[in-house]
């Protein structure tokens, strides 16, 4: 609409997509599961969500975002995880619970499905009232995943206080993963507490020795522009029946 700025615009329903980027299991290249990521004209997402905070429309962006992604995803037909980034303070916002009870009820897979990653972006003010709404939530079937582990504010208090189902390594990790003895120890280390009671990811593996080291040092899952960057989900859906993964990695050995 003319005359109105971009968060306006999000809010009226406009202008607002999402693309969504692959995590595959490294054991046999499976697909485990899409990251949503939205995208807005020619604003970066770090610039929306600044500019969205600056004018108190955080929660109602965050929503909207949420609630768009997941229309999307599940009218395709996809039946993968799906995980979502969402603010630690639209967790802990008194009108979330109801909006996730919603869409459980508008999408039946829902709760199977969705993960939301706890976006370190945003601090966590209160770590106890955050953990308080991520249990009220879990008890409704929701998983949780701690995003760029490792970065900022996701530390190791963090994950002990909100017991995620999900831990995503930040991609510093990855970076250079094959020659570092040290990343590879730490994340070794992550594994081993990890055992059976959260599942590891591996963010931003971008070349084939960083993705064949995180293979033999037992990461169980791993997403990269390496593997597949983010793209509108019809030609995703497409792309992993023309030209699987398997096919496009066997392109790396040669």
């Amino acid at each position: 609409m003319e005359g109105l700025d971009p968060i306006d615009q999000l809010l009226n329903n406009k202008q607002i997509s999402h693309h969504f980027q692959p995590l595959y299991v490294l054991s046999d290249w499976r697909t485990y599961g899409m990251e949503s990521f939205i995208r807005f004209q020619d604003m970066n997402p770090e610039q929306l969500f600044r500019m969205a905070k600056e004018k108190n429309q955080l929660y109602v962006l965050d929503t909207k975002s949420v609630f768009q992604s997941v229309k999307t995803y599940f009218k395709s037909g996809m039946e993968k995880t799906l995980f979502l980034n969402v603010f630690p303070s639209t967790l802990m916002n008194p009108a979330f619970f109801d909006f996730v009870k919603q869409l459980g009820s508008e999408f039946p897979l829902f709760k199977q499905r969705v993960v939301f990653e706890i976006n370190e972006a945003e601090p966590i003010e209160d770590i106890s009232e955050l953990r308080k709404a991520i249990v009220r939530l879990r008890e409704e079937g929701i998983r949780f995943a701690l995003d760029d582990f490792g970065k900022g504010s996701s530390n190791i208090s963090t994950l002990i206080e909100l017991e995620p189902e999900y831990i995503k390594l930040d991609k510093y990790f990855a970076e250079g993963l094959h020659q570092s003895k040290q990343k590879q120890f730490f994340i070794e280390s992550i594994l081993d507490y990890c055992k059976d009671q959260m599942q590891l990811i591996l963010e931003g593996i971008e070349t084939a020795k960083d993705l064949a080291m995180a293979k033999s040092i037992g990461v169980p899952i791993a997403q990269g522009f390496l593997l597949n960057e983010p793209k509108d989900l019809r030609d995703l859906i497409k792309e992993q029946r023309d030209f699987p993964l398997n096919l496009k990695l066997s392109l790396y050995n040669k």
